[in-house]
């Protein structure tokens, strides 16, 4: 039984060393200053497969009840893209705010960490350097 795996080891060690591997287009979205008031807010992450196995997204898992997160439920192929929907409710909330959201696959580590953030206010403010702009347009 050993010589067999050590013969199909060393014919197609890519048997051995195959996998998926997720890559995703960023890992921190902030949604910068927000209001309170202002209803969810939605990001969309993208996760390609840069393995030569399907990724397979077991699971999501939020940090908070504020926080929401869909996936792509069938496989990613070698190569493909799939979506993680993540939606957050800044209602009751005041000042900055760091979500962590866990993605369970089927990769070598099992698990990684996708983040949000923003900063929830009562009012908007402007910037001095957006005040001009700002102006021009109210005009």
């Amino acid at each position: 039984m050993r010589l067999i795996t050590l013969i199909l080891a060393l014919l197609f060690p890519s048997l051995l060393f195959s996998q998926a591997k997720a890559k995703f287009d960023c890992e921190d979205y902030d949604f910068g200053e927000v209001l309170e008031s202002g209803g969810k807010l939605s990001h969309t992450f993208i996760v390609e497969n840069v393995g030569n196995r399907p990724l397979v997204i077991r699971g999501i898992y939020v940090s908070c009840g504020c926080t929401t997160a869909s996936h792509t439920k069938e496989a990613i192929m070698p190569g493909e893209k799939g979506e993680i929907t993540v939606t957050f409710d800044p209602e009751g909330l005041k000042g900055l705010y760091i979500k962590t959201i866990f993605v369970h696959t089927n990769t070598k580590n099992r698990k990684g960490e996708i983040f949000i953030r923003a900063t929830i206010v009562d009012k908007l403010t402007v910037k001095e350097e957006e005040k001009d702009s700002l102006s021009y347009l109210l005009r």
